[in-house]
């Protein structure tokens, strides 16, 4: 599809943007001060009797080529998103807007173009990037090239700076006091100084390698999108009074790991309208070098003791309501939380010094935590009435009570009595086994069992407070040889011994009840 205007010589102004011509001649139309051919299928313009061109838009094209030798009084050139590989504009010292991104134009020479207020060169294959002597350039937008530096020091007039997806590792935007938007992204700068760009209103710097990030001085800024840094600190404090000075939806500082803390104008608003922009591990203040401090239940701090003796399976359980990556020191040994948790097990009874703290962070919170030893069953017991009063001081509930084997009841309840009618033999088991049994024969929980006469010159009886006719004695010296062992009739009670066939000194007499009892004898 063509378009021809050869009779329309006095033609001053053109625009057929957005069809589908395939030819383009303005040869006559030598009048011609605007031209406006963009999205169309051109593959060529021959512009070179069009000598008072002062605007052509061309862009969206296929173009290959284009000659601008002529056009000596061109001020605004848009050619952008077509086949260029290369352009000439050294004869173009008037350009002021210069507009020529994705093409795969691999050098440009603006040493003639001062004039320059707009550069756009955006999404080419430039390495190097010369504009110290443009001191009119007022945007400059050059990302997505191979630019591993640029020098702005001279544009001090310049308010637009896109220069992401380079190569760059420094970048001084000190002299642009003017800057409004700055965009940095996707290089490898590891510092930025902004406190002279008040004006600033978007700063957007994220897959770099910045260790700090500081807007203090810039009131007017409302995005900040700096995530996936190696930040260590930032500074959003710039003393805006409007809450949503920074855009929720344009903000962004993830992908931080060392980022601790975010020093902010209200650290309850941005906590409550922020909290997904940042990283669990970092948190919201007002004040980033003071103290950390949490509400009195932000740690939940449990022990467990023994779950019997000498089992050393004691443990300590912490919970924390607020989300860091706390380090737990007990008694010396560092511990880190998982998931804002921490389980210590196989603990030792005993007392542990428990020191939580946050890596980069001023806190510490400090706990003496006690370890209690397994419990071993222990109580007392005392019959009155043909009742047996149990008390048990030490065992966990509930306790089961038998009487000659025979379960009685459950209770947790660690003060009972039993019926004492029958005698027989008391037995109470707590809930763990491994705490033993209290067992005691009713019969002799109202007497003792004693030896008359003690010391003996030979025989001698033993008093049993026990119902049994006949009982197993033996008897021992006192270094555990035994000297017999045999049953003896009991008779109102006693039982008869003698040890005169033995030499003086201490004998051990063992009578086998239903709890063994141990009774020693001293021969003179």
């Amino acid at each position: 599809m063509s378009i021809d205007i050869s009779n329309n010589t006095a033609l001053k102004s053109l625009d057929c943007n957005y069809n589908l011509l395939t030819n383009f001649d303005v040869t006559k139309n030598s009048n011609l001060s605007s031209i406006k051919c963009s999205n169309n299928n051109l593959t060529n313009i021959d512009i070179s009797n069009n000598t008072k061109l002062y605007k052509l838009e061309c862009e969206n094209n296929q173009l290959t080529t284009l000659d601008l030798s002529t056009n000596t009084s061109l001020q605004y050139l848009r050619c952008y998103n077509n086949k260029l590989n290369s352009l000439d504009i050294t004869k173009n010292k008037f350009l002021i807007d210069l507009y020529c991104g994705n093409n795969p134009i691999s050098t440009l020479d603006f040493t003639n173009n001062l004039s320059l207020a707009r550069l756009s060169c955006n999404s080419n294959n430039l390495t190097t990037l010369d504009v110290s002597k443009h001191l009119n350039l007022q945007t400059l937008e050059c990302q997505s090239n191979s630019l591993k530096k640029i020098d702005v020091t001279s544009n001090t007039k310049l308010e637009y700076l896109r220069c992401s997806n380079n190569q760059l590792t420094t970048l001084d935007v000190t002299k642009n006091v003017l800057l409004y938007t700055l965009q940095i992204n996707d290089n490898q700068i590891t510092t930025i100084d902004i406190s002279n760009n008040k004006k600033l209103g978007d700063i957007v710097c994220f897959n770099n390698f910045l260790t700090s990030l500081d807007i203090s001085n810039n009131k007017t800024v409302f995005y900040v999108n700096c995530n996936n840094n190696k930040l260590t600190y930032l500074n959003l404090k710039n003393g805006n009074s409007n809450p949503l000075y920074i855009s929720y939806d344009l903000a962004n500082y993830k992908n931080n790991p060392n980022l601790r803390c975010i020093q902010v104008n209200d650290a309850v608003y941005a906590k409550e309208r922020w909290s997904n922009l940042k990283d669990a591990t970092a948190r919201f203040s007002e004040d980033c070098g003071a103290p950390l401090v949490f509400l009195s239940n932000n740690f939940n701090v449990e022990s467990k003791g023994e779950t019997c003796s000498n089992s050393n399976n004691g443990e300590i359980n912490i919970t924390a309501q607020e989300t860091f990556s706390y380090v737990a020191s007990i008694n010396g040994k560092s511990y880190l939380f998982t998931n804002n948790s921490l389980k210590v097990v196989n603990l030792a009874p005993g007392t542990y010094t428990v020191s939580i703290t946050i890596p980069g962070e001023n806190f510490e919170q400090s706990y003496t935590i006690v370890i209690p030893k397994g419990a071993t069953i222990t109580g007392k017991s005392s019959v009155t009435a043909n009742k047996v009063s149990v008390e048990i001081t030490e065992g966990t509930a509930p306790y089961t009570v038998f009487v000659d084997g025979i379960e009685q009841f459950e209770t947790t309840d660690s003060n009972f009595t039993v019926d004492a009618k029958k005698g027989g033999l008391l037995q109470v088991k707590t809930a763990k086994a491994c705490e033993g049994i209290y067992a005691k024969d009713i019969a002799r929980l109202d007497g003792v069992i004693s030896a008359y006469p003690n010391p003996t010159s030979g025989s001698f009886e033993i008093e049993l407070p026990s119902t049994k006719k006949e009982v197993i004695i033996a008897l021992y010296t006192l270094d555990g040889q035994m000297i017999s062992v045999k049953t003896y009739i009991v008779e109102n009670g006693k039982a008869q011994l003698s040890l005169e066939n033995q030499p003086t000194g201490v004998y051990v007499v063992k009578i086998e009840l239903d709890i063994p009892d141990y009774l020693k004898i001293l021969k003179n």
